[in-house]
Formats: structure tokens, sequence, C-alpha cells
């Protein structure tokens, strides 16, 4: 689960597991990011919705 949703700065990622990377994907399922860590900045994003893959789970989130 991300948070805040919907995003206007930083995003926290809650049940994160710190041995695995988390895939940004943009809407049309393209990667546009992976992250290692909790939280991590959405500053280079473009406004709309986006999915976090982490293995097997999928969460969905805005940004602003």
């Amino acid at each position: 689960m991300a948070q805040p949703n919907p995003a206007r700065g930083p995003v926290r990622l809650l049940g994160h597991d710190p041995l695995l990377s988390v895939d940004v994907l943009d809407g049309r399922g393209m990667l546009v990011r992976q992250i290692h860590t909790a939280t991590f900045n959405i500053g280079s994003l473009r406004p709309g919705v986006y999915a976090l893959r982490q293995g097997h789970r999928i969460t969905r989130f805005a940004v602003r």
C-alpha cells in the first residue's frame, strides 16, 4: 500500500519487503523506475495513475 494516495510529494510504502525491489509502472504498464527503499520521491513522475509491483503484489496510486 502506498501513502499518501493520491500523492503530491514523497510516497511511503507500507509492507515493503526490503529484500525485493519495487517496480513503478505507468498507466500503459511500462517500467518507469525501480526503487529499493520504503520511501521515494515522485518529483519526476507526471500526474496520472501508476502501479507499484513487488513480486506478485501490485498496488495502484495516483500522482497529482
